[in-house]
């Protein structure tokens, strides 16, 4: 999926340090998820029909963000936003191992994460989630690759925002004198 520009001599040119850098940002990753999963299977003891949250980005999550940055690339491709400046598509490819790793932290961190399912799917809903429906599969027959990048970033970012909301409310909790703050 990932292409990289052949010279016109023949194969493409990756050179040792690039490669090596980007073997290493996969071990990251990879070695991260382990350890996530490990995490999720020692601290799950309730159901997971209970569960609201996850500590840490789900590596369904993480893996989801990454391909995100690939169609964002090749979308940028097809675009024809490439050589210019700055050369977008470029930029989003250095980005991935980077990313790799900033991502297998964010699934190792204790950054509390959505359980889509169990939140969204599981529940009664008001009538205007069928109208956020409708959009939604109107925005995929329109524009594919443009929802699955939105909705891969805004799952990334659901986590970083949900826990700067809960300190803000720990911290006016603590300012009122409450020390039973919940968070759930």
């Amino acid at each position: 999926m990932l292409r990289l520009a052949a010279p016109a001599a023949g194969q493409p040119e990756v050179f040792k340090a690039e490669w090596r850098i980007g073997l290493f940002c996969c071990l990251v990753y990879v070695a991260c998820a382990a350890i996530r999963l490990a995490r999720y299977n020692a601290e799950n003891v309730q159901g997971e029909a209970a569960q609201k949250r996850f500590t840490g980005m789900p590596t369904p999550g993480a893996a989801g963000g990454f391909c995100g940055l690939l169609l964002l690339h090749e979308e940028l491709v097809r675009l024809g936003l490439t050589g210019g400046s700055p050369d977008w598509a470029e930029l989003v490819r250095w980005s991935l191992g980077p990313a790799a790793v900033l991502l297998g932290v964010i699934m190792v961190s204790r950054q509390e994460h959505v359980h889509v399912f169990n939140v969204y799917v599981r529940r009664e809903h008001p009538p205007i989630h069928l109208v956020f429906l409708v959009g939604m599969v109107g925005l995929a027959i329109w524009w594919l690759q443009g929802l699955l990048i939105a909705v891969a970033v805004i799952y990334v970012v659901s986590g970083l925002v949900l826990n700067l909301m809960r300190a803000i409310e720990r911290r006016t909790a603590r300012r009122r004198g409450d020390t039973t703050f919940h968070p759930n």
